[in-house]
């Protein structure tokens, strides 16, 4: 306990704190409007496909995470006391945009939410903007067996299927393309801390901050959690099949990135008795 204060002050501040994490439960930080894409997923047919992204986007992922039955809160690479500026100003910003709580205070959170896990954090130079910093959880330590196993050790990547255009489809979509077709790409921001998770997930994917006693929540989905790819390609998956339900096609996509492809009017009609015949060869071979 920090000298000088009382136990009623840390009790009152656990209550607001309590109520402040019961406030953000039925509140996912996410910029896809869970009503919205229900409400086009029921005009277009596909809501039975989507059945538990619905729900998912209304209440957070769960993303199979376990419980956690020990705190761990392990340091953070150096680098975040090397660059402290660029840490500090990384975690404002989380918290500014809702993604973090806090700072909060190691106990009075453990009080709160029982026992949860910080994983490591770095900054890591990003690969297309020089001198740039990016923050990344290693969710896969500690990397050897320990008293506390890692948040990945406990995920099965498969349990969250992942499939993407390829190089070779994409290739083969682009041959079969008519004279004077266009294509554009669009680059989704910030993919996977757009996925809210559960918040029954919070304890398990905590931040460690600067100071020996405070942590920060991470109240979505980061970078480095196994499920965390697949869960991202649902939802692109849900995404493409409304755009191509509202007659925008064809488009491939991979990952956070979605190429956009544009006919021509004269070779539309052409082209889509192609497509057509083409997609019901495929499906009589079984492919």
């Amino acid at each position: 306990m920090v000298k000088g204060m009382s136990v009623p002050d840390a009790e009152q501040r656990i209550m607001v704190l309590r109520d402040a994490l019961m406030q953000r439960k039925p509140k996912p930080v996410t910029p896809y409007f869970a009503n919205t894409w229900e409400n086009l997923l029921q005009e277009y047919g596909l809501v039975s496909w989507y059945l538990y992204l619905v729900d998912s986007l209304h209440n957070g992922f769960s993303v199979g995470i376990p419980t956690i039955v020990h705190t761990f809160t392990p340091l953070n690479s150096a680098a975040c006391a090397e660059n402290a500026d660029v840490f500090d100003n990384i975690i404002s910003h989380k918290v500014c945009t809702g993604h973090y709580m806090g700072p909060l205070i190691k106990d009075e959170l453990e009080g709160v939410i029982r026992p949860f896990q910080s994983s490591p954090v770095s900054l890591v130079p990003k690969p297309h903007k020089p001198g740039a910093l990016c923050l990344v959880q290693d969710l896969s330590f500690p990397h050897n067996v320990s008293i506390h196993a890692s948040i990945n050790s406990f995920l099965i990547s498969d349990n969250v299927s992942c499939t993407w255009g390829t190089f070779r489809a994409f290739s083969l979509l682009c041959a079969r393309l008519p004279p004077g077709s266009q294509g554009a790409v669009q680059d989704m921001v910030e993919t996977y801390c757009s996925i809210p998770l559960h918040p029954s997930k919070w304890a398990r994917t905590t931040i460690r901050n600067r100071g020996y006693d405070s942590v920060i929540v991470n109240i979505n989905l980061c970078f480095g959690v196994t499920p965390g790819t697949g869960c991202y390609r649902h939802i692109v998956d849900m995404g493409a099949d409304i755009i191509c339900a509202h007659g925008i096609s064809p488009l491939v996509k991979w990952v956070d990135d979605h190429v956009f492809l544009w006919i021509l009017h004269e070779h539309l009609n052409s082209y889509n008795k192609d497509h057509y015949k083409l997609a019901m060869k495929i499906e009589e071979q079984g492919g």
